[in-house]
């Protein structure tokens, strides 16, 4: 829920910008963009990361709770995560 309320926020401050710079500094306007589309990348690839960790944990706990964590596709599994990290 907070992510939603982080993205209304920064969707109210990024309004506020444009409008700003509407009145103005179209080159003030470009380095935001600019650096906004860098800064939503980093956060991107931070969330993927995150994201792969919680499914990695959610998958084992899957497997242990139906008894296929002894399974030979298990070990393979884990070896295809290691190779992706």
């Amino acid at each position: 829920m907070s992510v939603f309320f982080d993205h209304l926020a920064f969707e109210a401050h990024f309004n506020a910008v444009v409008r700003f710079t509407l009145g103005g500094e179209s080159a003030f306007f470009d380095g935001i963009v600019r650096g906004l589309e860098r800064a939503c990348a980093d956060t991107r690839a931070r969330i993927i990361r995150s994201s792969q960790h919680i499914a990695r944990g959610v998958l084992e706990d899957a497997l242990q709770e139906v008894g296929l964590n002894e399974h030979p596709l298990c070990e393979r599994l884990s070896m295809r995560e290691n190779e992706d990290d």
